[in-house]
């Protein structure tokens, strides 16, 4: 009897992993299949695809984090609604992270993705039905063509969502550092709209999904919305030096902490 606890419990780890993975898989898997035929399904009859894409991201967001069973714990949440239409700028450590900015931003808003995710068997037709605009991160220039797009849709009233340091960190690399270097381009098109700038800062979203793991834990993430940065700011700045103050900034308040209730 007592061996065959032993052999239980040296096979218990594997099991829960096991189960986290396929935890994992379904809260991606579902949620966007949902979410998808909802969206589709409101635009059928509603001819209105903003609309439509609204209702997907909310549903999205809420859908996802419900079974995952991860809460967000969100400081300064006004803020976001506040100042419309905005380049909302975010740290990326986790695969959680599309889904929280649904929750966070929940409408009128697109965005930006690296180009490799275009043609992504399951999140590839969501990000286009949802007009994401896609770049390739391998070039550190961004063009005036290529910056186009994302200047006419802040000056519709259209948000954009992206994170400047144009790639989630690496397990090895979240451990090294905070923050990745933070690209330009983000920051020339907020300056050519005349749009705000509102920092996200997530603090802890790797702790339920670690950056190249397949292994989903539940448990808090505590968000942390930073005061916008007004068109007027911005143009007393070069973009070297914007995004320089955007970046030291989110580091700030990644290196403080989020101060707990």
């Amino acid at each position: 009897m007592q061996q065959a606890n032993n052999q239980t419990s040296r096979h218990s780890p594997a099991i829960i992993r096991c189960l986290r993975t396929i935890h994992l898989s379904l809260c991606v898997l579902i949620p966007t299949l949902f979410a998808l035929c909802y969206g589709f399904t409101l635009w059928l009859f509603s001819w209105n695809k903003r609309f439509a894409l609204n209702q997907m991201g909310r549903f999205l967001g809420w859908f996802g984090l419900l079974l995952a069973r991860v809460k967000l714990d969100i400081r300064n949440h006004k803020i976001i609604n506040q100042h419309r239409p905005a380049l909302f700028v975010f740290n990326h450590r986790s695969g959680l992270d599309p889904i929280i900015l649904c929750r966070l931003i929940q409408r009128d808003v697109i965005g930006i993705a690296k180009q490799e995710l275009k043609h992504h068997p399951l999140l590839g037709p969501l990000l286009r039905f949802g007009d994401t605009l896609f770049v390739d991160r391998h070039h550190q220039q961004v063009s005036s063509n290529d910056m186009t797009p994302a200047i006419e849709a802040l000056q519709s009233g259209l948000s954009i969502a992206i994170a400047p340091e144009g790639t989630r960190l690496n397990a090895e690399t979240a451990t090294q550092r905070k923050l990745g270097q933070f690209r330009k381009g983000a920051f020339r098109i907020s300056q050519q709209s005349g749009s705000s700038i509102v920092p996200i800062v997530i603090h802890d979203a790797d702790a339920c999904l670690r950056p190249g793991s397949s292994q989903l834990y539940s448990g808090t993430i505590h968000i942390e919305i930073l005061e916008p940065i007004s068109p007027e700011t911005q143009s007393q700045m070069s973009v070297l030096a914007l995004t320089e103050y955007v970046h030291q900034r989110m580091l700030l308040a990644l290196e403080q902490g989020r101060q707990q209730k």
